[in-house]
């Protein structure tokens, strides 16, 4: 039986740009993956693209996402509705009547074409699936490469031909001492198919603060890393770019300022002060040693040894 083979050279297929809601992170029509640990601040942080997608306002002057008002639907099934999702919102200023969401949600089956239906009556620009572990359905496994490979083979298909952006958030594994890009949903599949992928993280430093880094990314260079800070009142703040050398960059300037503070005040009356003292300061004002020797270092602090013990000397 003969097959309808059908050759195609490359020089034949015209090029084109990719199309960015938010570059370098999330593309539209490709499938990309936002992981990281349960209450970590990731659906906080998938609103925020929401609220500034829907309104086409970044106050928060992220890079690279899209100023052009769109529709997006977010669809949760671990957060309600009424007291959390609209709440979060409501603080974010978000224009709420083009964020979207499927009310009676039993008819999405990331097996058929459902999520196209939904998209091209929508018109949506992005599609969100908060976690994505709770739309696969009863005997679908998502160690199973099969399953997992079937299901998002579809979700690609959809993606690319409707050019929505579909966004799979997703909690991290228990796996110890493992890669981050291993860490994700189940089968290494969701990492292989997506086209960029997210993880989000506390700074080991600063609790308060969220770190987003881009730990795949097959269609441009991976992005830098950003940082963010959940807050009761804004729910949440933009830090920007996250760099390990710059303290001022990410929402410890309160922290370095309050050691420099503390550091002046112990000399104000003392020449020597042995640095397990300083520690044990530090402790107390739940403030890492780290950014002490930060501050230190700003105020040109010396280290001494006397007597087989470390001072600092002002």
């Amino acid at each position: 039986m003969a097959h309808n083979i059908i050759l195609k050279s490359y020089s034949q297929v015209k090029t084109k740009k990719i199309d960015w809601l938010w570059e370098p992170y999330i593309a539209s029509g490709k499938l990309s993956v936002l992981q990281g640990d349960p209450g970590v601040g990731k659906s906080t942080l998938v609103l925020l693209l929401c609220s500034i997608l829907a309104s086409g306002i970044n106050t928060q002057k992220i890079s690279g996402i899209k100023e052009e008002i769109c529709n997006v639907i977010y669809q949760s099934t671990e957060d309600s509705p009424e007291d959390t999702i609209k709440p979060k919102l409501n603080k974010l200023k978000a224009k709420t009547s083009n964020i979207l969401f499927v009310e009676n949600d039993e008819i999405i089956n990331l097996n058929d074409n459902s999520l196209e239906e939904i998209i091209n009556e929508s018109k949506a620009k992005l599609f969100i699936l908060d976690p994505i572990q709770s739309f696969f359905k009863d005997g679908e496994n998502l160690n199973t490469a099969v399953a997992v490979r079937k299901v998002l083979k579809n979700l690609s298909k959809i993606a690319q031909k409707t050019n929505c952006a579909i966004l799979m958030v997703g909690h991290l594994n228990k796996t110890e001492n493992a890669k981050d890009l291993y860490r994700g949903l189940g089968s290494i599949d969701f990492t292989a198919i997506a086209r960029s992928v997210l993880y989000v993280k506390r700074d080991e430093e600063n609790q308060s603060v969220r770190i987003m880094y881009q730990i795949k990314n097959s269609l441009n260079i991976e992005g830098e890393p950003q940082a963010y800070k959940l807050d009761d009142k804004l729910g949440i703040i933009w830090l920007g770019k996250y760099s390990t050398c710059d303290i001022d960059s990410y929402a410890n300037v309160e922290k370095h300022r309050g050691a420099k503070d503390i550091l002046l005040k112990l000399f104000d009356d003392k020449e020597l002060i042995e640095v397990n003292y300083i520690k044990q300061i530090a402790e107390e004002n739940n403030i890492s040693f780290r950014t002490f020797v930060r501050a230190k270092k700003d105020l040109e602090i010396d280290s001494v040894r006397e007597n087989n013990k470390w001072y600092w000397k002002y």
